[in-house]
């Protein structure tokens, strides 16, 4: 933010808020595919316009009426659509398909967290370490990059994309051995 805007708006929890209300995004688009493929969508439609509504309100009281701040302002944007997609989406779509939502939540949220925790973790401790020392920061968020990757590649690259990506890799890799040679 820094960086993008000045310091006068380097404040670090602005990104944390809007990267935990895109959670709810994220979630939401699968969700919101799936329940248009069972012709489900017309609830969901709506709880997104009313959650639309409720941030736009929210948005409105916040400055308005409590001249709140830059944080408080992404705060009242993100938190009624969070709730919308993070919480009644998922709840329309295992009702529809007969799942269980404790189990949904367990298999959308464990695994993945536990394949981010080493990206997060860098990422935390090159926020600590940014201010005195900003190269080894990034080079601790750099490892965090390399190790997201591999759990990528592991895990939630399909095999058919890893084909395909090494194929590419190795014609790179042969022409560059060939350039080499020449």
């Amino acid at each position: 933010m820094r960086l993008w805007m000045g310091p006068d708006f380097a404040n670090w929890i602005l990104p944390a808020v809007f990267a935990v209300g895109f959670l709810g995004t994220a979630i939401q688009t699968p969700i919101l595919y799936m329940l248009e493929g069972l012709n489900a969508h017309g609830k969901a439609g709506l709880g997104q316009f009313i959650g639309s509504a409720l941030s736009a309100a929210a948005l409105f009281v916040a400055l308005r009426f409590y001249h709140c701040g830059l944080t408080a302002a992404a705060v009242a944007v993100t938190l009624p659509l969070l709730i919308v997609n993070a919480i009644y989406l998922p709840m329309l779509l295992c009702r529809r398909l007969g799942h269980g939502l404790g189990s949904f939540y367990r298999k959308v949220t464990v695994a993945p967290m536990l394949h981010v925790l080493p990206f997060a973790v860098c990422l935390l401790i090159g926020r600590w370490l940014f201010d005195a020392h900003p190269i080894p920061a990034l080079a601790v968020c750099a490892a965090g990059c390399v190790a997201l990757a591999i759990f990528y590649w592991h895990r939630v690259l399909p095999p058919s994309l890893k084909a395909s990506l090494s194929r590419r890799w190795q014609k790179i890799g042969g022409r560059a051995r060939l350039a080499g040679a020449k």
